[in-house]
């Protein structure tokens, strides 16, 4: 019996058709991935440029009639005790001359998550759950844990996080409404800038935890219980190193080991 080799023509190409069709999309994903990198930075650089040329009178003054009563929640249930702590430490800790001469205003919302808020102008927001899971008390070191929350918030008002994000995403959206028109599906461009900005945050984050860190320092000449905070969180929520990329903030596990190398460093320096 004799086989007859049959002729494949055009159909031998395929696979070797599907190969360059799929390194052509990787090509143009990774283009277009660039040249959103290229224009976010871009334009976050500009605006930011933009930002550190304002100076703090100019900021008191836009802000100085941000009314914080529509956000403000009823504090009746609340230690009255606690919440004299918390402008207590806040007098404090702005007497430094680190922190920018802001017109500080403290507000406590009677909200069970743990959390605290910097607005524009110099107002501070912390929830009930953040005084109780610390514990508020006349305690030096209850105090250092709570001045260490308060402190992060000045730090952002010192680098202008606040002022910057706001002048960062009206720009850069501004930016790509023009480029493309405003038009189709744009969820992969609003995802890939998603990531840029989540990367921004976790190191603005940073930034303010090292500043509340010094602060506290030459404050209470102490660092003792400033990771508390992010103990309570991590036992709370239970976090997970894996998708932490993913977050806002840093893991309460890196915020803590970066504190207590960072806490070492400071208490060399001053022996």
């Amino acid at each position: 019996m004799r086989f007859k080799i049959k002729e494949l023509g055009d159909s031998a190409d395929v696979s070797s058709g599907e190969k360059d069709a799929t390194k052509e999309l990787v090509k143009l994903l990774f283009l277009a991935t660039l040249s959103m990198a290229l224009i976010y930075f871009s334009v976050s650089f500009a605006s930011e440029y933009f930002i550190r040329n304002i100076t703090i009178e100019q900021e008191n003054k836009w802000f100085k009639k941000f009314d914080l009563s529509l956000i403000e929640m009823e504090t009746n249930d609340l230690n009255s005790e606690q919440i004299e702590q918390v402008d207590k430490i806040l007098s404090i800790l702005i007497e430094h001359p680190s922190v920018p001469k802001l017109n500080y205003k403290i507000f406590v919302i009677q909200d069970e998550d743990i959390n605290a808020f910097a607005f524009p102008g110099g107002n501070i927001g912390v929830t009930s759950g953040l005084l109780s899971a610390l514990d508020v008390s006349d305690e030096v070191e209850e105090n250092i844990a709570l001045a260490f929350v308060i402190g992060h918030e000045l730090g952002h008002f010192k680098y202008r996080h606040h002022l910057k994000g706001l002048s960062r995403t009206i720009s850069v959206g501004l930016a790509f409404a023009l480029l493309t028109g405003n038009s189709g599906d744009l969820s992969i461009i609003n995802n890939v800038l998603t990531l840029f900005e989540l990367n921004h945050s976790q190191k603005q984050e940073t930034e303010s935890d090292l500043f509340s860190a010094k602060l506290v320092f030459d404050t209470y000449a102490s660092t003792k219980n400033i990771e508390k905070l992010f103990i309570v969180l991590k036992e709370k929520n239970n976090e997970s190193e894996s998708f932490s990329f993913l977050s806002t903030h840093p893991s309460s596990e890196l915020r803590i080991n970066k504190l207590l190398n960072y806490s070492s460093t400071l208490t060399n320096q001053n022996n």
